[in-house]
């Protein structure tokens, strides 16, 4: 593999979110439904596990699917290893036609996804990412407008939140409650981190 190739592997997240390649029509079975908005998501799965499908087009041909997967074979692999359990990311589809790619990875729970892709991200209960360190002087609001603040966190501490760096869709498991200002609400499942933001996103969940 040439230095120009692997270059592309190492970028934004780690083995092609930079590199700009992704696509698919369906996605494996179990892996959940199609992805109707056609775009990189993150998908919240049962019992703490987290599907990435990354969706880029890229304007030259560099790989052909087999070569693709090899490479992302070689980057799971690696990260596999280093922890020590084979399955800790499982890459579950590579698609590449007419200039666009799609993977997806699962990962067996949010700190592989964060470890992996080197980002930050957290998927759990409030009071867990409070622990953990996370800022929570944060402005939210809901769909029909209501906001929440700092004190009003305080007393949502049981509830689910996903708290992201990056600019990507995200399906969780429940309804969402709360997005943060650089979050877009789309509808109960789906919310897109906005690409202009800084910092974390936040977005809090009905459970």
């Amino acid at each position: 593999m040439n230095e120009k190739r692997k270059e592309l592997l190492t970028g934004r997240a780690r083995f092609l979110w930079i590199c700009l390649v992704m696509t698919a029509l369906l996605l494996m079975p179990g892996c959940g439904k199609k992805n109707e908005y056609n775009e990189t998501s993150i998908r919240i799965l049962k019992k703490g596990r987290i599907e990435n499908e990354i969706i880029e087009s890229f304007g030259m041909n560099y790989y052909d699917a087999g070569e693709l997967r090899k490479m992302l074979e070689e980057t799971v692999q690696e990260y596999n290893a280093g922890t020590g359990e084979k399955d800790r990311v499982v890459l579950k589809e590579v698609k590449v036609e007419k200039e666009t790619a799609d993977v997806v990875l699962e990962f067996q729970s949010f700190s592989d996804y964060a470890a992996f892709n080197k980002v930050d991200f957290f998927c759990g209960k409030i009071s867990e990412a409070i622990l953990a360190g996370f800022d929570m002087i944060v402005n939210l609001i809901s769909p029909d407008g209501k906001r929440a603040g700092e004190e009003e966190l305080k007393s949502l501490t049981d509830k689910s939140i996903v708290i992201l760096s990056e600019p990507v869709m995200v399906e969780p498991l429940q309804d969402i409650e709360y997005v943060s200002a650089n979050v877009e609400y789309l509808d109960e499942r789906h919310a897109r981190v906005s690409g202009d933001s800084e910092g974390l996103a936040y977005i809090v969940l009905k459970k």
